[in-house]
């Protein structure tokens, strides 16, 4: 697979360090928990049924950082991903899970959250706390490697 013209500075880096490290495309993705295909249609840039541009998850970009052995800020700010507050991972992992959740699915998680942790000061706004270990654990099962990297299915 060529680097394409079109494609944007994340794709053609995330081609360019795969390649220096000797890696075939299944290697890479094996190392970084993703599908091969879907790391395919990220250094295209294009998802193949679509053929919409790909825009990576943070935690598929985090996954390739480790996997690649790059500081995730560099992958992070190539994808177009804004500085912000530093969440940690377990709020990541909420975060991500609470976005594959359909709209309803989501008040339900969090009013549950509310309950077990309090309010927030400003709705909304604050999440501290909130991802507390036991009451994330039970409200919001890990996610399965892979899961966050793929295409959501359609009715």
């Amino acid at each position: 697979m060529g680097v394409r013209e079109d494609s944007s500075d994340l794709n053609n880096f995330l081609y360019r360090v795969r390649e220096k490290l000797g890696w075939t495309l299944r290697e890479a993705a094996e190392r970084a928990g993703i599908s091969f295909s879907r790391l395919g249609e990220i250094e295209r840039g294009r998802d193949s049924h679509s053929g919409k541009p790909i825009i990576p998850s943070y935690v598929t970009l985090c996954r390739l950082a480790a996997a690649y052995g790059l500081p995730p800020a560099d992958l992070l700010s190539r994808a177009g991903h804004k500085p912000g507050p530093e969440l940690a991972a377990s709020e990541w992992r909420l975060l991500d899970a609470y976005r594959r959740l359909p709209a309803p699915r989501q008040d339900e998680l969090i009013a549950a959250l509310e309950r077990e942790a309090g309010p927030a000061a400003e709705p909304g706004v604050s999440v501290e706390g909130l991802a507390s270990g036991a009451a994330l654990e039970r409200l919001v099962p890990a996610a399965p490697v892979g899961a966050t990297d793929e295409a959501p299915k359609r009715r």
